[in-house]
């Protein structure tokens, strides 16, 4: 989830203002779904993913689809994304009404004065601050609010270099069919192939975090660059797949930087990320037949 994304839903959630839109959940079809989403993450990191499920699973139960999903993509991406070699396995425990999802890897683990740290918002383990991984450092935050304001429970089981496992427990009330519905759009959850590497440039770093936090879930690698200078430095260490580029920014802005990169002989895509594609764009930045792609932020 993206950071802005995180801000808005904790602010209406510590405001009260966020309000859960329960109804007939397919919970198979759901977890299904959730593995298609997830699976791709693990594969491209050649981590063996698993879904395990005991007692009897209702066909139908009363839920917030989209917050209960929010919720297990969250946890299932940060196993994903600190765990380097073994497993990551969803486990879903059905007892008459109460669901338990079991989010359980064999990653970095943490460290016993973080695993109350690691719910505050913007507040990061020790492990997983030196990896210097990306992300918003809000998707924990999230994860227990939701899961408090859903009425349910959740815990964590961890030690430093044994694996981490997150227990998330709800009630679910089971439902009848429903009948035909309306078929929901796909979520997009990963791509296929080799693993792609953007670098990410933006003077803001809240900018840098929000695009990590919306793309590392899908299984990009992501290098960012504070400045323009630095975008050019990174390119003479390792070529990315591609730049997502900010315009505005200080001494270098998006569109001369593009331009030092073409006339630097660099053919990778480049993404202008902006609100407004028109931002602060020179009549003639471009030499002939260089020009750059463009994506609305």
């Amino acid at each position: 989830m993206g950071l802005i994304d995180g801000l808005l839903d904790l602010a209406r959630i510590e405001a009260g203002r966020l309000r859960l839109e329960p109804a007939a959940l397919p919970l198979p079809a759901f977890l299904d779904e959730l593995v298609r989403m997830v699976q791709p993450q693990a594969q491209a990191k050649r981590l063996a993913f698993v879904y395990t499920h005991s007692g009897r699973m209702p066909a139908w139960v009363h839920a917030d689809a989209k917050r209960l999903r929010q919720i297990l993509i969250n946890l299932l991406s940060n196993a994903v994304r600190f765990t380097d070699e073994g497993t990551v396995t969803l486990h879903v425990d059905c007892r008459r009404e109460v669901v338990r999802f079991d989010v359980v890897d064999t990653g970095i683990g943490i460290a016993p004065q973080d695993q109350q740290r690691i719910f505050m918002p913007f507040e990061r383990g020790a492990a997983g601050r030196r990896r210097g991984e990306p992300g918003t450092g809000l998707g924990l935050t999230i994860t227990a609010l939701l899961t408090s304001l859903m009425g349910g429970e959740l815990g964590l089981v961890s030690a430093p270099g044994r694996g981490s496992t997150f227990s998330v427990r709800l009630y679910l009330r089971e439902v009848s069919d429903p009948g035909p519905q309306a078929e929901a759009p796909r979520q997009v959850g990963g791509y296929v192939g080799p693993r792609r590497t953007l670098l990410v440039v933006d003077d803001q770093p809240v900018q840098r975090q929000m695009l990590a936090g919306m793309l590392a879930p899908l299984g990009f690698v992501l290098r960012e660059a504070a400045s323009g200078s630095e975008c050019l430095d990174s390119l003479r260490e390792a070529v990315p797949d591609a730049i997502l580029l900010d315009i505005t920014m200080d001494y270098l802005d998006g569109w001369q930087t593009a331009r030092l990169v073409r006339d630097a002989g660099y053919t990778l895509p480049i993404l202008i990320v902006s609100a407004n594609m028109f931002e602060n764009q020179p009549s003639a930045c471009w030499p002939r037949n260089a020009r750059p792609s463009s994506a609305s932020r």
